[in-house]
């Protein structure tokens, strides 16, 4: 199983898809922070240094719980495909049999989220506010 960069912590603990996309070999890993992606900016060190260096004073971050509630597998791919360009340009490159594969692999990753009639997933997500 390919490990999420060094840096995401728990603000990355549901990356099934975009993980089942390089594990395949139709993405490459993400490279760690600073590079840009979907965990630029996990790090609240990280955020406020580059908040300041715009110019930024008062600065405050911090880690709030979210639940994802997903009624599908194939809702996740979709919303998860959605929010990273990269990931829906992969999928969209695939044949309709590893499609399904993908998902079914996903399927049985969320398994263990599985809730009334979908998934609900537990997570973080990092809050900043500056001026």
């Amino acid at each position: 199983m390919v490990e999420p960069p060094e840096g995401i912590g728990r603000l990355g603990g549901h990356l099934f898809l975009p993980l089942s996309l390089i594990e395949r070999g139709h993405i490459p890993p993400p490279e760690p922070p600073p590079a840009p992606g979907l965990f630029s900016m996990a790090s609240a060190e990280r955020t406020e240094r580059l908040l300041r260096a715009a110019g930024f004073e008062s600065i405050r971050t911090e880690e709030v719980p979210v639940r994802f509630a997903l009624p599908s597998a194939e809702e996740y791919v979709s919303v998860i495909a959605d929010a990273a360009g990269p990931l829906a340009l992969a999928l969209r490159e695939l044949p309709d049999d590893e499609r399904s594969d993908i998902t079914a692999e996903v399927a049985d990753s969320l398994g263990r989220f599985a809730a009334d009639g979908g998934y609900e997933l537990p997570g973080v997500v990092l809050a900043a506010v500056a001026s």
